[in-house]
This record gives structure tokens, sequence and C-alpha cells, in this order.
């Protein structure tokens, strides 16, 4: 644009003396160059803002990936799977303006993250049926201990073993109240025997 000032500036002492075709060649080449230069600037700031709306989803699905990730250690089943679910939404919301192989890169790690979710809600399911049965289980064996005639000895084993292999799955230390149910019940046991 400077160099079309800077010829407007000397055309300006010569224009006035040059015949009627030459300032029709001169106006029309200039013109033709305004034409070009607005087209540039139209192609720049489309590209410029191009740019920008790809680092804006970029930092976008970034974020999301991070937050996915920051989820997986969470205990709260619901709250994990409602954030699971919209972190789906929200990814799939996003415009897809990124180059083919960036998105593809980006589209694995989400997927990749949300797998890393379905795990994890898996377990917490799991958790949560595991605490289920040993709750029914502690809530049989104290109402055996409460039975006035003689104990299954077999079931009573059978179910000791659950409990404890629940506790180990479910990472939780033998209680008084656990252990005083199995004392209590092996007594009887014992008791029976020697009848």
């Amino acid at each position: 644009r400077a160099l079309l000032d800077h010829l407007d500036d000397q055309w300006t002492q010569v224009g006035p003396e040059a015949d009627p075709p030459m300032r029709e060649r001169y106006q029309a080449a200039r013109e033709r160059f305004l034409r070009a230069y607005e087209a540039h600037l139209q192609a720049t700031t489309a590209e410029i803002a191009a740019k920008e709306a790809r680092g804006a989803e970029r930092k976008a699905r970034e974020a999301l990936i991070t937050q996915a990730r920051g989820a997986v250690e969470q205990d709260d089943e619901k709250a994990l799977g409602a954030l699971r679910e919209g972190l789906a939404v929200e990814w799939a919301a996003l415009e897809r303006g990124l180059p083919e192989s960036e998105q593809g890169a980006l589209d694995r790690r989400f997927e990749q993250t949300l797998a890393a979710l379905d795990t994890r809600l898996e377990e917490l399911a799991e958790r949560r049926k595991a605490q289920r049965r040993l709750a029914r289980i502690k809530t049989r064996l104290a109402s055996r201990l409460a039975e006035l005639g003689p104990l299954d000895s077999a079931r009573i084993r059978g179910e000791m073993a659950e409990l404890r292999s629940l506790l180990q799955v479910l990472g939780q230390p033998v209680t008084e109240e656990i252990s005083g149910i199995g004392q209590e019940l092996e007594a009887r046991l014992r008791e029976q025997r020697k009848e």
C-alpha cells in the first residue's frame, strides 16, 4: 500500500500533463491494485481469524482432556458418570476446524481418557456392589448369632470366607465388630461340636 501512495504522489506531479489514455491506464491499474490489496487484506484477516479459531478449539479440547484426566481418581460414581457424559457432549459440540492429523490425535487422547473414566466407573460400580454384599453378609452373620438352634458350619465358614474376601477386595481392615461376630460364631460352632 505504501508503494501505491508513493506512486499517487508522483502521479499528482505528472498526471495533469499525461494524455487521456495514459490517465485511464493509470486509473485502471490503480483500481486493480486496490482490489488485489483489498482481497489480500480479507484473505489475511480470514487466515488470522481461522488460526485464532483453531487455537481456541485446540485449547478447549485440551482443557476437556485435562478435566477428564483429573476426574479419573474421583470416588463419587454419580458425579463421575454425569461429568463423563457432559465432557462427551461438550467435545462433540466443539467446531471441528483443526487439521485432520491434529484432530485425530486429540480425538484418540480424548477417547483414551474416556475409556479410563469408564474403567473407573466400572470399578466404582463393582465396589458399590461389593459393599452391598458385605453389608448383607454382616447382617446374615449377625442374625445367625441370634438363632437359637444349631448353626450350619459349612454355611458359616463360607460366609466368613466371603466376608474376608470382600474386605480384601474393598481394601478394608477387619473391624472389631466383624472380628467379634466371627469369634462368637466360632465359639458356638465349637460348643455345637462338643454336644
